[in-house]
């Protein structure tokens, strides 16, 4: 087993990367499981996931984009280690699939472009499909623009779906003079949604131009429009219409869409306006602030009239109705980015609204301009994509930097908290690393996606604890992470632990669990119908020491075992339902108060 740090005690680093005309493996708390290569896969677009709960399998379903050859790629990921594809879904003869989201036992499928040019959401019951790919969907919506399909778009590049609510987003139309638009579908019947209404930039400012994603929580949608911010709306949950809406305005690039370059918004010309090119985001999940990334590919050289492309964290309560002329500028509530120094050869971390505003500030551009590609010297961008929140993690698919994450426990205090990057993309497809992400398996497993096909990582921490450390927010173990003799951990009020299967926590020198009334510390184990015995449990070893308060260990092989004259004071704590003992106790010391301890799940099941 290879050992790495839990911690990095910088957290504005240059990594010491070299230039990227060979892939060269990068990782830190992220450990890679299995990939999937393209030669098998295919290129891919986005990615999902789902748990069948009667099996308890888990399957990866990527969106693979080339017309004769793609469609719903079903993985399946039971075995993280060792992922089967189980083959390809579709619908037709032309088989483009770029996007795909899940609600319970339904898969929704854009494929932007299919026979005569007309765009489909094809909708599968996975129960059958993930055995037999080659089943037809239970129902297919056509796209047509003037109506007279199921769905008034020309076509859907991307789409959100909640429990309730299908979003549909359309990525160019059929003239100038027709706007983008998004459908709003009701999900009352999975296998047969219907359109609720269509939103279009008569329902809101001349700046909602091309609405390219969604993010919808309850009946709040959140529309990330490209060169128009970011639209809060709220609608009604059974007609769709529009109630009210807000919006957030920030300054970023400088570009025009109409220039020469690819996506044409390179230039940084001072005589063009700034603007957001606003691609995705994701809400926290106390709704209390939104991420937000701005698509930029990799490879691009960004300067200082040329806010890069990033990570972007605002405020909910900043979102405000736009007046005529619109000049709010929202200040950032924090950000993060990645930047490659082509004059030192290495990667540099950039957290801080601050820093993304002076970002290049030294490289003025030449010419008055960025234009692909940049010259020497200069800071490159790495190219954000898609960002996901699960918990208190943001897991972000980098076009040329893998899978970032980051700890957004506190907002005003982010921290970068692990990667993985294979290299692949400078030199290369800009988007070849990740473009999508999945960070919702219940068992932990994270997918990414890209043109060199599907990887499968975990992250977490494992090895040896390096330095006296305090853990808060949602921290992730696998395998054995040791605490040595010399070394003290302390875990804060409200830290939850989630366990991977088979891990240990294995203590040397001291643990303090800080737990209070109404900040208990849990360990839990992941997995979609976790069972005592998951994981291994909490070793205390000789001479080593534990408090316990307002703590939680449940289904772990045995929940607390203590080895000859360790210290362990436990109180206001839970050690119950798992499998062997709650506490094993090997001629240590306990002192044991106001707590509840059950034994032997096992054999009082007998």
């Amino acid at each position: 087993m290879r050992l790495r740090s839990c911690f990095r005690a910088a957290v504005f680093v240059c990594l010491g990367l070299t230039g990227r005309s060979v892939a060269i493996d990068s990782d830190w708390n992220v450990q890679e499981m299995a990939y999937i290569p393209q030669t098998s896969i295919g290129e891919l677009d986005d990615v999902w996931g789902w748990y069948n709960a009667q099996n308890s399998k888990y399957y990866a379903l990527a969106c693979n984009w080339a017309f004769e050859t793609g469609g719903m790629v079903i993985v399946d990921a039971t075995d993280p280690v060792s992922p089967l594809v189980v083959g390809t879904a579709y619908h037709g003869a032309s088989r483009n699939a770029v996007d795909v989201k899940v609600v319970g036992d339904y898969a929704y499928v854009a494929s932007q472009e299919t026979d005569d040019n007309i765009s489909e959401i094809w909708i599968y019951y996975l129960p059958d499909v993930v055995i037999d790919p080659s089943r037809a969907p239970v129902n297919v919506l056509e796209l047509i623009d003037d109506g007279s399909g199921d769905v008034p778009l020309h076509n859907c590049h991307t789409l959100f779906a909640t429990d309730d609510h299908l979003f549909l987003l359309e990525s160019h139309s059929t003239a100038e003079d027709d706007p983008y638009e998004v459908a709003v579908l009701s999900l009352a019947n999975p296998a047969a949604p219907v359109v609720l209404d269509v939103w279009d930039i008569s329902d809101f400012d001349p700046a909602f131009t091309w609405p390219h994603a969604a993010y919808v929580r309850g009946t709040t949608a959140y529309i990330f429009n490209f060169k128009g911010g970011v639209y809060q709306v709220e609608f009604n949950g059974g007609t769709g219409q529009i109630i009210s809406w807000k919006k957030i305005w920030y300054d970023t690039e400088r570009g025009d869409v109409q220039n020469s370059q690819p996506h044409g918004f390179y230039a940084c010309d001072p005589n063009r306006p700034k603007l957001p090119w606003t691609h995705s985001g994701w809400l926290t999940e106390d709704g209390a602030y939104i991420l937000i990334a701005d698509e930029h590919p990799g490879d691009v050289g960004v300067c200082q009239d040329n806010m890069t492309p990033c990570l972007r964290i605002f405020d909910v309560d900043k979102f405000y109705v736009p007046q005529n002329p619109d000049n709010a500028v929202v200040p950032l509530a924090n950000a993060f980015d990645i930047l490659w120094n082509s004059t030192t050869g290495v990667d540099e971390y950039f957290i801080g609204p601050g820093n993304i505003d002076a970002q290049g500030a030294n490289t003025p551009c030449p010419m008055g301009d960025c234009l692909y590609p940049a010259a020497i010297p200069n800071y490159f961008s790495m190219g954000i994509h898609n960002p996901a929140v699960r918990g208190r993690l943001a897991f972000i698919a980098w076009y040329a930097r893998g899978l970032q994450v980051l700890d957004i426990t506190d907002i005003s205090d982010i921290k970068h908290a692990g990667y993985f990057d294979h290299g692949t993309g400078l030199g290369g497809n800009w988007y070849s690393e990740a473009y999508g992400v999945y960070a919702f398996s219940p068992d932990g497993y994270i997918y990414v996606s890209g043109s060199q096909g599907l990887y499968i990582y975990r992250y977490g921490y494992t090895g040896l604890l390096e330095q006296d450390a305090t853990w808060s927010g949602d921290i992730y173990l696998y395998e054995t992470l040791t605490v040595p003799t010399d070394h003290r951990l302390e875990i804060a009020p409200g830290t939850t632990v989630y366990m991977f299967k088979d891990a240990l926590l294995k203590i040397n020198g001291k643990l303090v669990v800080n737990g209070t009334a109404s900040n208990s510390v849990n360990f839990i184990v992941l997995g979609g119908n976790p069972q005592p015995g998951d994981w291994q449990g909490i070793y205390v070893e000789q001479n080593a020491a534990c408090t316990l308060s307002y703590a939680s260990i449940t289904k772990a092989d045995i929940g607390l075992e203590m080895r000859n004259n360790s210290q362990v004071y436990i109180s206001n704590s839970n050690i119950n339902n798992n499998k062997f003992s709650g506490i094993c106790n090997y001629s240590g010391f306990l002192h044991l108060a106001d707590s509840n301890v059950e034994y032997d799940v096992e054999l009082s099941e007998r």
